[in-house]
């Protein structure tokens, strides 16, 4: 993923991000602020563009007339060190490892997320697996 970095209206770079797709629309995203103008750079550059970034630029966004398509944070957790969960599957359910290849989940994990979805990886098909889900499954 290349990054792509913009300069505000002193010329000095006012942001960075990865270029991509969503909701039919080309989408900043990943995107870093890099100065003070990067709200303002973003609605002088990229008018009609999604844009996923730190909230308080979205904020800033909002500000200057953007709406919100999605609004999410981003939580992690370092399963190797977490200790094991409380809670069990909800009634009439069971957690059990997946006893699948990546290869053959594949196809049901790239129909859940597809074109214009949210979480849709826009990614050829073999980096999709090989990058994404098979680390995954793999636990990494």
């Amino acid at each position: 993923m290349e990054r792509v970095i913009l300069a505000g209206a002193d010329g000095a770079p006012a942001f960075s991000y990865v270029e991509d797709e969503r909701y039919g629309l080309p989408c900043a995203d990943l995107v870093e602020v890099m100065g003070p103008e990067a709200a303002d750079a973003i609605t002088a550059k990229l008018p009609g563009w999604a844009v996923a970034g730190p909230l308080d630029l979205g904020e800033a966004l909002v500000a200057r007339g953007a709406r919100v398509m999605r609004h999410a944070h981003e939580m992690t957790c370092e399963l190797r060190t977490a200790p094991p969960a409380e809670t069990g599957a909800p009634d009439g359910f069971r957690f059990m490892p997946c006893d699948r290849s990546p290869e053959e989940v594949f196809a049901a994990w790239r129909a859940a997320y597809p074109a214009g979805h949210p979480d849709h990886r826009n990614m050829d098909d073999a980096a999709a697996l090989r990058d994404v889900l098979a680390p995954l499954l793999e636990g990494r």
